[in-house]
């Protein structure tokens, strides 16, 4: 019965979804009618799954999922592949880049290791398709810890900078560019500088925390300023170390007021002036006091009332799909911004309401939109032209999806997840937490008699140090290489001491607190991580996955397949280890890649500046495609592509499939009969049409 109840939830949906996109292609068509302009005509199935695969997973297509697709004579195949795509794990790999741009998010943003919680961020919110509303909400309504309340790493992105981290977030959400007002009044738009500052008093008491600011390390602190022992000199900076896992952990409420700069200088305040916050336009909620307030502007940005919240969104997937924006540019809203076609904006908006802000569902009807599956419109359409949409844009392939492309040439699982970086980032932060939350069962006179231990150990190593020093340069001067050998492994003894100091007279203390509070193991005292660096447990991560005897047995019936001999077994298992954990997705690589990388050369953004990426053409991208190292490895004998042509009668036609998503012409396919099937691929990869999604 409940199966029944579910299928039948289910097909309304699709019904309604099917409603949808022929409602939207109707209005295209009438505008198309006034303007006297003819549709594109469908689009063939191999540009069509290409299309869509590059759309809405990134990459292109297998050999095996093209000749799947080609192979299904049914007549709702490409509802049925759109489906799919959006339910696979692709999905989320592929829109992770998407949305990183947008974020700005950063791999290497903060330390220890909170900075993947905002890439995490995003990649759970599209993984488990929250609605978009839901997941803005979180994030600018978040104070906390970042391991209870991960939606605080949109405020750490921009950490000691709340003024730019609001411009950043109004020209994200909102379309609207406030930046300028941060100064001056917009020399351009309406906004004065006074808009700005109430708008960001909404935000202002919400700062990143530091052990300073929470009462109770206060009081430890307060403790060793007065103190007169001789571990004085090092205490200040014990407990810095001591207490750094509270610091850039998530966002505390001050509760500081925001006064205007001491230059202002309009007719609407004074220098210095406390600013009470407002909206800048619609119908502000019911206002908060305090850190309620925060609580206020999530609700008001992200409302369906709000006159932008929802233009922007629609307009952003519109522009994925389509190469242009109904609405351009999205990221500028003014009074004065009009729609390519005005009711077409009006039906997208109030669709989007109406599916309750599911980015998925959304998709899925303009995906579905005749509009969508025609051919692409060819003529460039500079900025300030009209676009009346009679099929997408031909584009060039973002960097991302040029890499993604081509790792599925080399990995024949393309959308396996970086299991080593996932593995030591859970068991990371399972060390960070249990060390923050620790720390906060200890009372302040726990922590100063601590400090004050591990500072005796600084005090008296700093001593034999300098003993050491001595004898050390003695025996040198002897020519003594074994007592300078022994006196060099007890410095580094003592060195270890050192450091371990803290651990020793804190850490560990407070960790046990916990475990006893707890009643569980404590991930940096009790599990099998505990005190490694964090280069140390990344090795060992490394070590247990790549154990080879292990993925013999898991490779052994597809070893048989390909009949890869005895003798080349363990070589081809640690080619295929290296390919899992070397050749993934762009989302599951460094954010962003490191200068020079093939993302980068391609126009990856820097993550610096919102959408910052670029899909220009360049001489370096060229080198790239001839010379750089990732095209021998598509030509490895041992790699998905070259493995899967082992069989195949007819080659170049399964090189076509596998790289085009297409099958060669007569002349193509008479042409390069006698050619070698890896100068094929490398024609194909440096041709004209590989780069491009029609």
């Amino acid at each position: 019965m409940r199966f029944a109840i579910l299928l039948l939830l289910s097909t309304i949906g699709v019904l309604h979804a099917d409603e949808a996109s022929s409602r939207i292609d109707a209005m295209l068509e009438q505008h198309w009618q006034k303007k006297g302009l003819q549709p594109n005509p469908p689009a063939s199935d191999e540009v069509f799954l290409r299309r869509v695969y590059l759309d809405v997973i990134g990459r292109i297509p297998t050999l095996a999922e093209s000749r799947a697709f080609f192979a299904d004579t049914s007549t709702d195949k490409r509802v049925r592949i759109i489906d799919r795509l959006l339910a696979s794990d692709g999905y989320a790999l592929h829109w992770f880049n998407y949305w990183a741009d947008v974020l700005r998010a950063q791999s290497q943003l903060t330390r220890r290791g909170h900075h993947a919680v905002f890439c995490d961020l995003i990649r759970d919110a599209l993984r488990t398709n929250k609605p978009y509303d839901q997941w803005v909400r979180e994030m600018l309504s978040a104070r906390g810890d970042i391991f209870n309340v991960p939606g605080t790493a949109f405020y750490l992105r921009d950490t000691g900078m709340p003024l730019d981290n609001l411009a950043n977030l109004t020209r994200i959400f909102l379309g609207t560019r406030i930046e300028c007002a941060q100064c001056h009044n917009h020399p351009f738009d309406k906004w004065t500088q006074m808009d700005f500052y109430k708008l960001a008093a909404f935000t202002h008491g919400n700062e990143f925390s530091h052990w300073k600011k929470i009462p109770l390390f206060r009081a430890a602190l307060n403790k060793v300023s007065p103190y007169k022992g001789p571990e004085r000199p090092k205490m200040g900076v014990t407990i810095e170390n001591a207490l750094s896992p509270q610091t850039y952990n998530g966002m505390v409420w001050t509760g500081l007021p925001l006064k205007l700069p001491h230059d202002y200088q309009y007719a609407d305040g004074k220098p210095l002036e406390e600013v009470k916050p407002a909206v800048m336009f619609g119908k502000a909620p019911p206002l908060a006091a305090g850190e309620g307030s925060l609580d206020t502007f999530a609700a008001w940005v992200t409302s369906a009332d709000n006159p932008r919240f929802t233009t922007v969104i629609v307009n952003r997937l519109w522009k994925r799909l389509f190469g242009l924006a109904n609405i351009e540019p999205v990221d500028e809203l003014m009074d004065s911004s009009a729609p390519f076609i005005p009711a077409l904006q009006i039906e997208l908006e109030s669709r989007m309401k109406a599916l309750r802000y599911d980015l998925k569902a959304f998709l899925r009807m303009l995906l579905n939109t005749r509009a969508y599956q025609a051919e692409c419109v060819r003529a460039e359409i500079a900025a300030g032209d009209t676009s009346y949409f009679t099929g997408p844009l031909l584009r060039r392939m973002t960097a991302e999806q040029a890499w993604d492309s081509l790792i599925t040439l080399i990995n024949p699982a393309p959308d396996l997840p970086n299991r080593i970086v996932h593995d030591y980032l859970e068991r990371r932060r399972a060390i960070d937490r249990d060390s923050v939350l620790s720390q906060r069962l200890m009372t302040p006179d726990e922590i100063f008699e601590g400090v004050k231990a591990a500072a005796g150990t600084y005090v008296r190593n700093a001593q034999t140090v300098q003993r050491l020093q001595k004898e050390l340069e003695a025996a040198r001067a002897a020519d003594d290489k074994d007592l300078a050998r022994e006196i060099g492994r007890q410095m580094t003894t003592v060195e270890n001491n050192q450091r371990d100091a803290v651990r020793t007279h804190i850490m560990i203390p407070a960790a046990r607190k916990l475990a006893e509070k707890e009643k569980r193991p404590v991930a940096h005292l009790d599990r099998p991580d505990a005190g490694l660096q964090n280069s140390e447990l990344l090795e060992k991560v490394g070590s247990e996955y790549r154990a080879v005897a292990k993925w013999q047995e898991l490779l052994h019936s597809e070893m048989q397949r390909f009949s890869i001999p005895e003798s080349s077994r363990e070589n081809f298992t640690r080619n295929r280890l290296g390919i899992y954990t070397t050749y993934l997705r762009s989302s599951e690589l460094d954010q962003p890649a490191p200068g020079g990388h093939f993302l980068r050369e391609f126009g990856q953004s820097d993550r610096e500046v919102i959408e910052n990426a670029s899909t220009d053409a360049s001489i370096t991208q060229a080198l790239q495609m001839m010379n750089s190292s990732l095209i021998p490895r598509v030509l490895d004998p041992w790699n998905a592509l070259m493995l899967a042509l082992r069989d195949e009668p007819d080659r170049v036609e399964a090189i076509y499939l596998a790289l085009l998503t297409r099958k060669p012409t007569a002349a193509e396919k008479n042409r390069l009969h006698d050619t070698s099937s890896e100068d094929i691929v490398f024609a194909l990869l440096n041709g004209q049409q590989f780069l491009f999604v029609q």
